[in-house]
């Protein structure tokens, strides 16, 4: 069972200043420099221990469940709602598949339908590989290494015989067997679950600090750097959230499928971003689903409306693009309202993201392929007017998201971290750590 703690705020008594009878001034924080006073409450602290805790037990996590699916089954076909994906065919000399779930070696892969063309005179394996891609091979050897689904033996012009590999673990069997799981608890030492904790005064080393935790503790250490002498706290509070905040982000930004770009959600206005001319772009009100979006004004026929974000460093491969539009109440066959994604050097469009035309908000996503060369990348927000121009109707963005791999993930907001440290000068809170 797991047992609450409430984290406390540090709070000081601003007329109370702790005095030193040797010199008769203020007492100072050794490490932060910070001026002392007599306190009200005794907040709860961070500590990095605890941090590192918390890491500990999300990396437990991810080892358990790819532990647990080879475990459980190894190498399987999921069937979801009682069909079993996967399923192939053959004629002549193709062979076709059905979309599945499948899990290689411990990893979980959502496999799309698919065909390739198959050897004449041969007896050949089709299988899932430990990248999740089908393919075939003659080596039974080889094929167990992955998923084997189907064996075809063929002529010179079609199909001698075939026979379903598939190995089917249903989702209620999984379950039932992880009923009986039993995980050890986690330390400093070992691997296994952790308990979340809201203390921000604790010692212990065996729980894990929540972010409703670290937020307390980011504003207890706000509350208290208002009080004080701004020019001689300031430069060592910076330098201390520094090292403070990026050892808490780098472990986030760091996962799989990251999004790379800074306030994709507008909730720090145009922070990160550079609007074009005409400047017709501005930050709407928060929405009925509880985000605020980048708004655009009226565009003239035949105008181009742009916002673009400041330059980020970008690899050559596959990624996905997904945004959130609203374009209920437009009207017309040549307006448009895009995501864009361009190349520094020379500005050229790599890839576009366009939203339906007169529909409320929906979401769209995009493989965009960034070509070999491409080192620095933007993204652009984009209305057209077309012919008669765009008056009538909303013309909206949020939640945008440019993610490594071709896979559609979740929408999430890493890089945001990230727009947060650009804050320096606003910066009061992680010194008095």
């Amino acid at each position: 069972m797991y047992n609450k703690q409430e984290w406390k705020d540090e709070i000081p008594d601003l007329t109370k200043p702790i005095m030193d009878p040797s010199t008769g001034k203020q007492k100072t924080d050794p490490q932060t420099g910070r001026p002392l006073f007599e306190l009200v409450q005794v907040g709860t602290r961070i500590t990095s221990t605890r941090l590192n805790t918390m890491e500990s037990g999300i990396e437990a996590a991810h080892t358990l469940v790819e532990q647990l699916a080879k475990e459980l089954g190894g190498n399987f076909v999921v069937s979801a709602d009682g069909v079993m994906g996967l399923a192939c065919s053959a004629q002549g000399l193709k062979v076709t598949w059905t979309a599945g779930i499948a899990y290689v070696s411990g990893r979980r892969y959502q496999v799309p339908a698919g065909e390739m063309a198959l050897n004449p005179t041969q007896g050949q394996y089709v299988y899932v590989d430990v990248d999740g891609v089908v393919k075939k091979t003659t080596s039974q050897a080889t094929a167990k290494k992955g998923l084997t689904i189907f064996y075809v033996a063929t002529d010179t012009s079609g199909v001698i015989s075939t026979t379903d590999h598939r190995v089917n673990i249903r989702l209620e069997e999984i379950l039932k067997r992880l009923e009986n799981v039993q995980i050890p608890d986690a330390s400093l030492t070992e691997k296994g679950k952790v308990q979340l904790d809201n203390a921000t005064d604790s010692t212990n080393d065996t729980t894990a600090s929540t972010p409703r935790a670290v937020n307390a503790a980011k504003q207890e250490a706000i509350n208290a750097a208002k009080a004080n002498d701004e020019e001689v706290i300031l430069p060592q509070a910076n330098a201390s959230a520094q090292g403070y905040a990026n050892a808490a982000v780098l472990p986030i930004i760091g996962a799989d499928n990251p999004n790379i770009i800074k306030n994709s959600a507008a909730q720090f206005g145009l922070h990160g971003w550079v609007p074009g001319v005409p400047s017709a772009w501005t930050i709407g009100s928060m929405n009925e689903r509880g985000f605020r979006p980048f708004s655009c004004d009226i565009v003239s026929s035949s105008q181009y409306a742009i916002l673009e974000s400041q330059p980020f460093a970008i690899a050559a491969g596959a990624y996905n693009l997904q945004a959130l539009f609203n374009s209920l109440g437009a009207s017309g066959s040549t307006i448009k309202l895009y995501v864009e994604i361009v190349n520094s050097a020379n500005n050229n469009n790599v890839g576009t993201l366009f939203a339906d035309t007169n529909k409320t908000w929906h979401r769209k996503n995009a493989l965009i392929t960034i070509p070999t060369g491409v080192t620095s990348a933007k993204v652009r927000l984009v209305v057209y007017g077309g012919i008669a121009g765009w008056s009538f109707g909303s013309r909206e963005i949020s939640r945008i998201k440019l993610s490594f791999g071709s896979s559609d993930v979740p929408y999430t907001a890493e890089a945001d971290d990230l727009a947060l440290l650009e804050y320096r000068n606003k910066m009061r809170s992680w010194g008095a750590l």
